[in-house]
């Protein structure tokens, strides 16, 4: 640990020296112009009364946010916190914290991060983990980049012997990269380095798996443009960790990481890598990657990993007959079981076409299509068959399967010719899922899901009066095994717009019925919101939600009564007025103008107004639980400004239009974020609800478990009864626990993934297992953010938060167990 500890401090101090040495010699007179002080962003309260028959979710929770920025000529201090009660009345503890405050003072070319903050180095060392401390970054106007943290990732948790209690050791964490960066190239070293406190906790729960752990990341990143349309980028990272520090001293290590760091008999060395390039010809894009991580891949720097993965990835883009048709081919071969130690191997063949026609101004289509086969193969070892202790598994074909999955989506959009009076559309809407388990060329009886769902949609906008009408017809049909349901339903909706458009209301009502061979099941849902802005500063929004759910048939579901009442208030710093008209008129004067373009109106004036603006486009995003995405927006506008003050400067005209071009770019840069975080605060809800309907979809119950395998190899003294497959689950577990039987981790996780599959069975609301997977959701919101900002396909980030709810569930639940 003292090694790692030497090598970054000297590593720091080097890189500091260099910087001040370079860039503390020379000081800015021209950042001393302008307003002195000023503040900007915004904050939030918001509050959310819940009533049920049910206990799905607590009664009362509140949410303070708020994104302040105060700057005095070219410093600034954005400040960012989240307050709430959510989680404090629960009867268990965890680990982190769900409120924080961020202070991140900026002073031209460095920042620094404090309090409750996350940074990100590369995808597989410092990952977006949460940590409570501090991070600085210098980006100056050269080369030579640095960024380095410290800080706690997990506080200390007692086991209070509640199962559903966390433990966890304190664990302390630092890290720093180096770039050089030029125009045609980069490349970055990474180093993070992590360790559980083991005197933190007073007795070491290994009852539960949790041990002390150690871990150190080395990271090469790098890319070059080997021509203007040619991308060459890599990604490589090697990893130590040690799962128990209390091991023994070793005098062997292996990888890079093993050479500085405190290897014992528990530390095992891993490696990821990911290369790729992009090839853009003429209207073509071309592009191909490879990714492979080793089986048991960590870094202590990331919530979760998927591991045990090779990648191979192609996809190709390129429009048609003038750009009106957008064609786009994804093709990825994916394996795992890279070192032959699975009883199973597994084999992804994952296609994709995306297709968007716009087939004239009120015509537009997209489909999205998707074909994916999983191959599943047992390993060929005879003995492992004749030595099963499990007769069910004895039969290695009964293992040997193809899962076929498909998927499908069109959408259209017609807009009806507007007029000075009214504004219509209809949206038409098709989506299909299939699922199938094929053994042996057959697809057997209760082997295929299918999903089917139609909805059209129609919006009726009265200019003059302010009036909004719509409503929607929507169809469903689902087949699940033997199961067949069908849904259908509409939406009624009115909205008015009032007092020169500050007051919004809306109300609407939908009406659905379910039919199936056990039950029979209507639901009404009542939903008003209404907001008011007044003087352009101060935001109100009400928003109440009835829902009355009744089933009958003989197997019902419970009936649902339920109201959900949100009020919220946000305020925005509209900074200091400037009254005087004559001060007004010189500084006008004084000013270069520029004609710029923000949501898409142009605007012609001088740096005043276009700051204002840009101001006020920052400041109308509201966004929770993400306080990187707010920083991003944030350091944008501040970089926006300062060059709107250079502009200021300038007299040269070559120049001032060389500046206005460069502010042109980066303010469309922003209005895209902006746009991105807007329509993202609204989407990431229906991606989660998405997200979570999928993994309902996908987990099915299986009748592989037996009791009787668990039985002979642990010993276990069971009753031999009759009880169904969850009661012996539930049998199982709770013997191993109480009795400290030490299992296989594959045991372990067999348990943990079964659970999860009778827990999804017996709660198939969205609504339930969305408060179950809450922590999971806040967690992950940035990093889908990053891909719904890269353009990323709905299917793929509702895959990929499918696979971190899995994840996250089993990897809490499989503490309860003793690893052997």
């Amino acid at each position: 640990m003292n090694n790692v500890k030497n090598i970054f401090l000297i590593l720091a101090i080097v890189i500091s020296a260099g910087f001040v040495k370079t860039h503390a010699q020379t000081i800015d007179l021209g950042s001393f112009q302008g307003q002195p002080f000023k503040i900007g962003g915004g904050i939030a309260a918001n509050t959310t009364y819940f009533n049920s028959n049910r206990n799905a979710r607590e009664p009362f929770v509140y949410n303070f946010t708020g994104n302040v920025n105060l700057s005095l000529y070219s410093f600034s201090m954005p400040i960012s916190y989240n307050f709430t009660n959510l989680g404090g009345q629960l009867d268990y503890q965890i680990p982190f914290n769900f409120n924080r405050l961020s202070v991140s003072p900026k002073y031209k070319w460095i920042t620094a991060h404090l309090g409750d903050v996350s940074m990100t180095f590369s995808p597989y060392t410092l990952a977006g983990h949460q940590f409570s401390g501090v991070g600085v970054e210098l980006n100056p106007n050269s080369p030579l980049k640095f960024s380095a943290m410290y800080g706690r990732f997990l506080k200390a948790v007692e086991d209070d012997g509640n199962p559903n209690t966390l433990p966890a050791f304190k664990r302390i964490g630092y890290g720093s990269k180096l770039e050089y960066v030029k125009d045609n190239y980069k490349i970055g070293l990474i180093g993070f380095y992590a360790k559980d406190l083991i005197n933190s906790l007073q007795v070491v729960p290994d009852a539960k798996g949790i041990t002390p752990k150690e871990n150190l990341v080395i990271g090469i990143s790098a890319e070059a443009k080997l021509t203007p349309d040619f991308r060459l980028y890599t990604d490589i990272s090697n990893s130590s960790l040690t799962q128990d520090t209390r091991a023994e001293n070793t005098e062997e290590s292996q990888g890079i990481s093993g050479l500085f760091f405190n290897n014992k008999t528990s530390t095992q060395n891993f490696n990821a890598y990911k290369i790729g390039f992009d090839y853009k010809i003429q209207k073509t894009t071309l592009g191909s990657s490879f990714e492979r991580v080793d089986p048991n891949y960590q870094t202590l720097g990331a919530y979760f990993f998927a591991n045990d993965l090779q990648n191979i990835m192609v996809n190709v883009s390129r429009p048609f007959f003038s750009d009106k048709l957008m064609l786009q081919m994804n093709l990825g071969v994916q394996k795992d079981n890279l070192d032959n130690k699975k009883v199973t191997t597994t084999n992804r063949l994952v296609g994709t076409l995306n297709a968007s026609a716009r087939f004239s101004e009120k015509l537009i289509s997209n489909i999205s299509i998707t074909n994916q086969t999983t191959t599943t193969n047992a390993n060929p070892d005879q003995f492992t068959q004749i030595n099963q202790v499990n007769p069910e598994l004895n039969n290695v074909d009964q293992i040997n399967y193809r899962q076929l999955s498909r998927s499908a989506n069109l959408n259209t959009n017609y807009n009806f010719d507007a007029t000075t009076k009214n504004k219509k559309s209809i949206v038409v809407n098709y989506s299909f899922n299939q699922v199938a388990n094929e053994q042996g060329g057959i697809i057997r009886v209760g082997q295929l899901s299918s999903f089917h769902n139609v909805s059209t949609a129609y919006s009726h906008l009265l200019l003059q009066s302010k009036w909004g009408f719509n409503s929607s017809l929507n169809f469903t049909h689902s087949t699940i095994g033997v199961d067949q349901t069908s849904t259908y339903g509409t939406v009624l909706g009115v909205n008015k717009k009032f007092f020169k458009d500050k007051l919004i209301s809306q109300l609407s009502t939908a009406i659905n019925q379910s039919n199936s061979a056990n039950f029979t099941s209507q639901n009404l849902n009542f939903r008003f919101t209404t907001s008011y802005k007044l003087l352009d500063q101060h935001n109100f929004n009400l928003s109440a939600s009835q829902i009355f759910s009744q089933s009958s048939g003989t197997n019902p579901r419970p009936n649902i009564n339920e109201l959900t009442i949100t009020f919220g208030y946000n305020y925005n710093f509209g900074g200091k007025k400037k009254k005087d008209k004559e001060s007004q008129n010189a500084n006008l004067k004084e000013k270069n103008t520029l004609s710029v373009k923000i949501n898409d109106e142009t605007i012609e004036s001088d740096t005043n107004k276009v700051k204002k603006e840009v101001n006020a486009l920052v400041n109308s995003v509201t966004i929770t639980h993400s306080d990187s995405i707010k920083n991003d927006l944030e350091d944008d506008k501040n970089k926006i400004v300062l060059l709107l003050e250079e502009y200021d400067t300038i007299s040269d005209k070559k120049t001032l239009k060389t500046k206005e071009k460069v502010i042109k770019e980066e303010i469309k840069e922003l209005n895209e974020k902006v746009n991105a975080s807007i329509t993202f605060e609204q989407e990431y809800e229906s991606i989660v609800n998405h997200a979570i309907e999928q993994v309902l979809f996908n987990t099915r119950q299986t009748n592989l478990f037996s009791k009787n395998y668990f039985i002979q190899k642990y010993a276990l003294e069971l009753p031999n009864s009759s009880r169904s497959k969850e009661e012996q689950l539930k049998q199982v577990e709770e013997a191993i626990v109480t009795q400290n039987i030490a299992i296989d981790k594959k045991d372990a996780f067999a348990l943990s993934h079964l659970n999860l599959v009778f827990f999804l069975s017996n709660n198939d609301s969205v609504e339930t297992v969305k408060e179950k997977l809450q922590p999971i959701i806040s967690e992950e919101k940035e990093a889908v953010y990053k891909q719904w900002f890269a353009k990323e396909k709905e299917n793929k980030m509702v895959d990929q938060l499918e696979l971190k709810f899995v994840e996250g569930y089993i990897s809490n639940y499989i503490k309860k167990f003793q690893i052997r």
